[in-house]
């Protein structure tokens, strides 16, 4: 079988999303260390950056082996892990409490660079930490080391991409939710003041109670497993939601993008993350199901067990996916797609909208 479904959405994370950290040391310094893909340039010409500066010692290529078989097309895809040191004092590596990591195949920043940058907190510096159980329930592991990861990153880049397409970042709305909190893993970083008010919603009584007594300053809200909700009729300026959609049936998504637009005030931004190409390409979701989310637009490839939750038709939560097309077009009877971004949700495609 012809694989051209595959290795477009190998080619597309190679490009857009392009590495990929799994692990992390924070000690007298920074270690980290993952996989970087590069295509067909030389590895002499790439750079990795800790805030701008290059780490002082990078050991890159190392093979890779085990992303061959994967990344099946992709030239660098068996000599593309490495590890970066940084000896650099904490005060550096986290300067305002956050590290910024960049992988630079080219050498040079490009248009692509804000959005693949990765960003730690000083670890120093964090609210309390959830249980491995409750992390799970958001992110399906236990790994408060990319609950962490996610969470920083997806601000980050969320917080620049709003600077530079709307010419504000976060703490520029006035009242923002965060429609799918979990854990907090994203609201945690959300700016809490005079100026921004923050609300989470959630339907996860699990999470929502360990939200209440540890991130302080934001209103948590539990809403039912379908709207409508009893938050507030166009008062939000930004929706953003993280691995909601990703996991909703068609019906299910259908009635909250009722409700969003009913949330959401005049001129709101909604950011929402789907399933793109590059986590399919992580996922090695195969040439078949790929065709058949061409052909049909809307499909789910199975149940999701992170969340335990049952409505008239079985178990709520699954895993979803949408062609573009179809976000355009049935997305598009409430919202003015703006966009649809390359992995910005850290592995996830993000759907930008605009009230009308």
């Amino acid at each position: 079988m012809e694989r051209k479904h595959e290795q477009r959405n190998i080619a597309t994370m190679a490009a857009q999303l392009r590495w990929i950290i799994d692990g992390i040391e924070v000690d007298d310094g920074l270690r980290v260390q993952g996989w970087a893909l590069r295509g067909e340039t030389p590895a002499a010409d790439s750079r990795f950056l800790l805030n701008g500066l290059p780490f002082e010692e990078v050991d890159y290529p190392i093979a890779s082996t085990d992303l061959e078989p994967i990344f099946w097309c992709e030239p660098s895809a068996g000599q593309a892990r490495f590890s970066c040191r940084s000896t650099r004092h904490l005060s550096e590596v986290f300067p305002a409490g956050r590290a910024r990591l960049d992988f630079l195949p080219q050498g040079e920043c490009d248009e692509v660079a804000d959005r693949t940058a990765w960003h730690i907190g000083d670890p120093t510096l964090e609210q309390s930490t959830p249980s491995g159980s409750n992390v799970y329930r958001v992110i399906g592991s236990d790994s408060i080391e990319n609950y962490f990861l996610g969470g920083a990153t997806v601000h980050g880049r969320f917080d620049g991409y709003l600077h530079a397409k709307f010419g504000k970042g976060f703490d520029g709305f006035q009242r923002i939710l965060d429609w799918g909190c979990g854990a907090a893993r994203l609201t945690r970083y959300l700016p809490v003041g005079s100026n921004v008010e923050v609300w989470g919603a959630d339907i996860d009584a699990v999470n929502l109670q360990w939200c209440r007594h540890n991130v302080p300053g934001v209103r948590f809200e539990q809403i039912p497993l379908e709207p409508p909700t009893n938050l507030p009729e166009s008062s939000f300026d930004l929706i953003v939601g993280v691995s909601v959609f990703t996991h909703l049936k068609e019906k299910a998504q259908k009635s909250w993008l009722a409700e969003l637009e009913r949330l959401a005030a005049p001129g709101a931004v909604i950011l929402m993350s789907i399933t793109g190409p590059s986590l399919m390409a992580l996922s090695s979701f195969s040439e078949k199901l790929a065709q058949r989310l061409d052909k049909k637009g809307f499909l789910v490839t199975g149940e999701n067990r992170q969340i335990e939750a049952e409505d008239e038709n079985g178990h709520y939560y699954v895993d979803a996916h949408q062609s573009r097309d179809y976000i355009r077009r049935v997305w598009g009877r409430r919202f003015d797609v703006v966009e649809i971004v390359d992995a910005l949700a850290a592995h996830q495609d993000v759907v930008v909208m605009r009230t009308r």
